[in-house]
């Protein structure tokens, strides 16, 4: 079975490398180089090439190069795991037995982008993989099959992430299998709205809103501390990233006269804030000037900066 290969990151890497195992691969796109591949994430550019495999990199394949090269190589299947461009429907068209996607979600919910870190921050105590045929929609075609991961209250994204690799490991090895056999079956997915489709988020979606409920807080820092870019507040214009907090049931004296975003106690080297409903504790943060008298947030202060823009996947 010829395969062309789409993917990114680590949860790529161990896809490709079941399909490496089972399949011949023709080809292998990646994304463009990045400061976080061999340090956050495993490389597959680096491994394919080490693997003598044919390594294309473009952001995107829209240009009509692309679909001559596909061409060329006839493949059976498109395998795509952490892709994060489009793939035209003409290339889509291509493979004869279709284009397949590895999917971290339980489809059809949280279709689009950053699905674990948007079901984190909605509070969902189960994410899942699904693997699905390609069609001309977000994340919409048939079910191939489809694994569910549990979530505890505790978990932050990278414990989620490594809950994450053995279940990808083993849906590509019995994918691979089903394909390399031409065993497979697939069943349409229920209940299709347009309105599950997530988009992606930017680092500068991190911000505390403290006026929020504590839960609601406590769910966006575990779903987007490290390795994502984190969740954050200010004090005095500096700005304070907060990785890690608990949540805190304190005595209603203590939050009397305090508005949401003070500090009300501070605990060690912790400290209680004043949310919307209660308090949290944050308990690791980092910032460049340790003077944490009020983190009261104030929005003119927020819309006066500027950030970077990279996704969270």
């Amino acid at each position: 079975m010829k395969v062309i290969f789409f993917g990114n990151h680590t949860v790529g890497l161990v896809v490709l490398k079941e399909f490496f195992k089972q399949s011949e691969i023709m080809a292998v796109f990646v994304h463009p180089d990045s400061p976080d591949d061999g340090v956050l994430y495993d490389s597959i550019r680096e491994w394919a090439n080490k693997s003598s495999l044919k390594v294309y990199q473009s952001h995107g394949i829209k240009e009509e190069q692309w679909e001559k090269v596909i061409l060329s190589i006839k493949p059976d299947l498109i395998v795509i795991a952490d892709y994060k461009f489009i793939i035209p429907e003409k290339i889509i068209a291509i493979p004869r037995l279709g284009a397949i996607n590895f999917h971290p979600s339980i489809l059809p919910k949280y279709r689009g982008r950053a699905p674990v870190n948007w079901a984190m921050i909605n509070g969902e105590d189960k994410v899942g993989l699904t693997v699905h045929f390609i069609d001309k929609e977000v994340d919409s075609g048939p079910i191939i099959d489809q694994k569910i991961i549990d979530v505890s209250f505790e978990d932050t994204i990278k414990d989620v992430h490594e809950k994450y690799f053995p279940v990808y490991k083993e849906l590509a090895r019995s994918t691979a299998t089903k394909f390399t056999m031409e065993n497979f079956e697939s069943y349409p997915q229920p209940s299709l709205n347009n309105n599950s489709v997530y988009p992606a988020r930017y680092p500068n979606d991190g911000i505390i809103f403290w006026e929020k409920n504590s839960l609601v807080i406590y769910n966006l820092i575990r779903a987007v501390t490290y390795p994502y870019p984190g969740a954050f507040t200010f004090t005095k214009h500096q700005k304070i990233m907060v990785w890690k907090a608990v949540l805190v049931n304190l005595d209603s004296s203590l939050l009397r006269n305090i508005k949401p975003g003070e500090i009300i106690q501070t605990v060690s080297e912790s400290f209680d804030v004043r949310t919307g409903d209660g308090a949290i504790r944050v308990t690791e943060f980092s910032h460049e000037e340790p003077n944490m008298s009020n983190i009261l947030l104030k929005d003119d202060i927020y819309q006066g900066q500027q950030f970077g823009q990279h996704d969270e996947r």
